[in-house]
């Protein structure tokens, strides 16, 4: 697997197209080291089709442990999130 250590994946106004989204996709199922996948202004269609994809990959493809999380939102930021972003830990694909 080519950058199998690769941690953070970013596509900032990036198109993605069909054959993106299916390389992406098999991409994050194979790789045990991601943590981050940010399509931001990438089009509504891969946004939808990661998101699925990732969706799939949490409920139906791995064991993991939600550890307690710092559920705060600073709403002056956008886009606002929980401060410590979604954690996993214990992971087992």
């Amino acid at each position: 697997l080519p950058y199998q250590y690769l941690v953070r994946l970013a596509f900032w106004s990036v198109p993605v197209k069909d054959e993106g989204c299916a390389a992406i996709g098999a991409y994050l199922a194979a790789n045990k080291t991601l943590t981050s996948l940010d399509v931001t202004d990438s089009g509504v269609r891969p946004a939808i089709e990661l998101t699925k994809a990732a969706v799939r990959l949490l409920t139906q493809r791995m064991d993991y442990r939600v550890p307690e999380q710092d559920l705060r939102v600073d709403e002056t930021r956008m886009p606002s999130r929980p401060a410590s972003g979604l954690v996993i830990s214990d992971i087992v694909a």
